[in-house]
């Protein structure tokens, strides 16, 4: 072939590329992740023919403490107060979103709203009130949506990842099997729920009234860890068998405790190094070092003890710019078109 031809040939495939690229369908989404913690957004332009996200535009959470509210009512429903704060904050979102020229809309909700009683009603409001849909999934696809959100971001071999997500609510580890199937291995704690617990079955007071299980002694300590120890499911062998490939890597994303994810790979070692200035405190003294003083105790029983349970001594933790809000802006099921 000579030049002339090549030269003719690589205008060609230009072209080709570049008529594919307009042709794409090009859309700037919005997508709302309400957690039980907190009430995330995500906007970026999305190509619906390849399900990939182009450019993400803007990014934010803000703190909406669902699960803690609905642990101070004994029937578990969110409060009055506290629905109105996530109506407030999703609506000063959604002005964000269309100041930025968003055109369609989304959200998926998670534990909080899986169970409280009125959670679907919450859900119903965004609806009526701001026109948002949203949809309350399973803590099976709340794992899928962190796993597939942790790919998207990251662009590391799926096959190779264990992803590992703490929420406000709950905690989801997700993994491919042998056959490249999507599975969760899951319990309903996270850092608000696991709180609650302590201070009902470690402390034996009641989360309605009681809204910090501090100061905790070591003998507490070693009691909430063997509660939780009974209370998680059985880890499957063959997530055990996966942990212990060298080119498996296990990632901690999301809400893993505040000093432990700024190590990027913490150890257990280091779980008992932040635990030993945390024992014996109250929330006061707690809140010096501390961003969430009431649990701050409880979050690193939770890990120590699912540690625990996997039989790691390490996590490698990468900070993403969303919770799962990038899964939802690639996965057309949630779209109303």
């Amino acid at each position: 072939m000579n030049i002339l031809n090549k030269l003719i040939l690589i205008i060609f495939i230009s072209l080709i590329s570049l008529f594919s690229f307009l042709d794409a369908e090009i859309v700037r989404r919005a997508a709302f992740d309400f957690g039980s913690g907190k009430i995330k957004l995500q906007v970026a332009d999305v190509d619906t023919d390849s399900h990939t996200i182009i450019q993400s535009i803007y990014s934010e959470g803000v703190p909406v403490l669902l699960s803690e509210d609905a642990a101070k009512n004994p029937e578990g429903c969110f409060s009055e107060e506290i629905q109105k704060q996530a109506i407030a904050t999703t609506q000063m979102f959604m002005q964000k979103a269309i100041e930025l020229g968003t055109v369609e809309f989304s959200g998926l909700a998670t534990e909080a709203y899986r169970k409280a009683p009125n959670g679907q009603k919450l859900i119903d409001k965004y609806a009526s009130t701001l026109n948002l849909p949203v949809k309350i999934i399973s803590q099976e696809e709340e794992g899928k949506n962190g796993f597939l959100t942790l790919i998207a971001e990251t662009h590391l071999d799926p096959t190779q990842v264990i992803a590992w997500d703490i929420g406000g609510g709950s905690f989801q580890i997700t993994y491919l099997d042998d056959e490249k199937n999507i599975q969760v291995y899951m319990a309903p704690f996270g850092r608000m729920t696991t709180k609650s617990a302590i201070i009902r079955f470690v402390k034996d007071k009641d989360p309605s009234v009681i809204s910090s299980p501090n100061p905790m002694s070591n003998k507490e300590w070693k009691k909430a860890i063997q509660y939780l120890n009974t209370a998680l499911p059985q880890v499957p062998t063959e997530l055990a068998n996966k942990l212990k490939m060298s080119n498996v890597q296990l990632i901690g994303v999301s809400a893993h405790p505040e000093k432990l994810r700024s190590l990027k790979v913490y150890h257990t070692k280091d779980i008992i190094e932040n635990l030993e200035e945390r024992l014996n405190k109250n929330d006061t003294e707690l809140g010096e070092i501390h961003e969430a003083p009431t649990s701050a105790v409880s979050e690193l029983a939770l890990v120590y003890t699912i540690m625990q349970k996997l039989d790691i001594s390490s996590v490698n933790y990468i900070r993403m710019s969303s919770g799962s809000t990038s899964a939802l802006l690639i996965t057309e099921e949630y779209w109303n078109k």
